[in-house]
């Protein structure tokens, strides 16, 4: 395949899954060659799992995990726990392929389960648009142990849209503390396509119970 064929596509993926109406099936045909199209352009995942540090805890949450790009960083890192979960079967389908998740588990995140509580919850480029709504924040919490900590990053868009309401909701009513604010380039430029995408990542630290 030819370098501009192959940017054609990875736009044409990137507007299915971000401007789309079934993001879902998008995802589960673009997991083919996903690691391939947008890894060198992307780099979520790494920055997230940079920040997970031993001090925070061995159990990992990966919201909208993907084809598992969070938790294959963790398991080079060692000392950690994944589960996984995302609305992808193709994309599961490659975070298995890893083996580096404990569980991995097919579902939305509105409707996962609160049946246990993690050290720590990672959501690389899952809250953003056309994606988890920014509402859903406030059910991260009852997945946390109290002083459990959210590592999540945002794209500048997404965030002046609905996420920052959300989040200085949850700031102002002590549900959890800024532990950490940086800003840093979500994807680089992709020829054909208009500009970068700036954002930032933050860690939260759980406060309340819940």
């Amino acid at each position: 395949m030819t370098t501009k064929r192959r940017l054609k596509e990875l736009s044409y993926w990137i507007d299915s899954v971000y401007t789309g109406e079934n993001v879902k099936d998008a995802y589960d045909v673009w997991s083919e060659t996903y690691d391939r199209d947008f890894h060198r352009y992307y780099k979520g995942p790494e920055k997230v799992a940079e920040l997970v540090l031993p001090e925070y805890g061995e159990t990992v949450l990966d919201i909208g995990c993907g084809t598992g790009e969070v938790g294959k960083a963790l398991s080079r890192k060692g000392g950690f726990i994944v589960d996984g979960i995302d609305i992808s079967t193709g994309m599961l389908s490659k975070a298995h392929e890893k083996s580096v998740y404990k569980n991995l588990t097919l579902s939305s995140f509105s409707d996962f389960g609160i049946d246990r509580k993690y050290d720590i919850c990672t959501a690389a480029g899952c809250f953003t648009t056309g994606h988890i709504k920014a509402e859903l924040l406030r059910k991260v919490p009852f997945h946390l142990s109290v002083g459990g900590y959210f590592i999540v990053t945002f794209i500048d868009a997404y965030w002046e849209s609905e996420g920052n309401a959300i989040i200085e909701d949850m700031l102002r009513k002590k549900v959890w503390e800024t532990i950490l604010h940086e800003r840093y380039l979500v994807v680089s430029q992709i020829e054909g396509r208009p500009g970068e995408i700036d954002g930032a990542v933050y860690i939260f630290r759980k406060i309340l119970n819940a």
